[in-house]
């Protein structure tokens, strides 16, 4: 098994690590996750010798995200094995994700509460 590790952040300290694979998701079948979504070619050039496999990552993570902060944030380590296959299975499952090879190793999301937010007027 070789596995890369990504940790990808918000600008709210927000944090994934996403954990690839590479014997499972071939660079075959991460270029079909990316190129499920418009914009491929564009969001791959965005990457270091466009690298499929943080392309992927950051694709998997922005889920991740998304779906954390609707639950109402998630906190587990990488030591977590049950909420992060928790996490991972419900992350597979989402249309365009690969069915194997992905996995969230730990989380770092927190929705903000209502008193952290700032109102302006324009």
């Amino acid at each position: 098994m070789t596995l890369r590790r990504f940790s990808i952040s918000d600008r709210n300290d927000n944090q994934v690590t996403i954990e690839i694979d590479t014997d499972v998701l071939t660079e075959d079948l991460a270029h079909e996750v990316n190129n499920f979504l418009s914009g491929a070619k564009e969001r791959l050039a965005g990457f270091d010798d466009e690298d499929i496999y943080a392309c992927v990552a950051m694709m998997a993570a922005h889920r991740a995200l998304l779906m954390m902060m609707a639950d109402g944030g998630a906190l587990f380590p990488t030591c977590d094995s049950q909420r992060s296959d928790a996490w991972t299975a419900d992350l597979l499952k989402e249309e365009g994700m690969p069915s194997a090879g992905v996995r969230i190793a730990s989380a770092y999301v927190e929705v903000p509460d209502f008193d952290e937010l700032e109102v302006h007027e324009e």
